[in-house]
Formats: structure tokens, C-alpha cells, sequence
């Protein structure tokens, strides 16, 4: 039973550590200037285009990026179209 308990209070540990990292990222990624997420967002478009698995893919699926403290998806999502690929958006 000591066991079960040890565990509880590790996974209850790693829980707030995943918490706070993910709290930082989420400050960090706002705290980016516009024009780096624009310069980042085509670096990202830029190595998916010219891969070879994006070459042979008939299909991709695409988050829609959020306005801000992210990438943009919206290059890749209109270059998969202008490719021709069928593009899958979950809801």
C-alpha cells in the first residue's frame, strides 16, 4: 500500500511540474515578437513543403492556428491547397 501512495504523490508532482512548464511556454510564446512567429511560421512552412513526406502525401491534416502565441498555420494551410492535397482541419 506504501507503494500506491508513493506513486499518487509523484504523479501528483509530475501533474503541477507539467503544469507550470506549460503555464511558462504559454508566457513565453505571447511574450515573442509578431515578427518572429512570422519568421518562425515560414521556417516551420518551409521544412514541411520541401520534405519528402509532404511531397508524397496525398493527404494532411492541419490545426488551425490561434491569433496569437503560436505559429501560423495559415501558409501551410494554403499551400497544401494550392499543392493539391486534401486537407484535413479537426473541429
Amino acid at each position: 500500500m506504501a507503494n500506491a501512495g508513493a506513486a499518487a504523490g509523484v504523479n501528483a508532482t509530475l501533474a503541477a511540474t507539467k503544469k507550470m512548464l506549460r503555464s511558462k511556454i504559454r508566457k513565453s510564446l505571447k511574450d515573442l515578437p509578431a515578427a518572429t512567429l512570422a519568421a518562425e511560421s515560414e521556417a516551420v512552412e518551409g521544412h514541411l513543403v520541401s520534405s519528402d513526406f509532404y511531397q508524397g502525401c496525398q493527404s494532411v491534416g492541419i490545426f488551425l492556428s490561434m491569433p496569437k502565441g503560436e505559429i501560423s498555420t495559415r501558409g501551410m494551410l494554403a499551400r497544401a491547397i494550392s499543392d493539391g492535397k486534401d486537407v484535413y482541419v479537426p473541429r
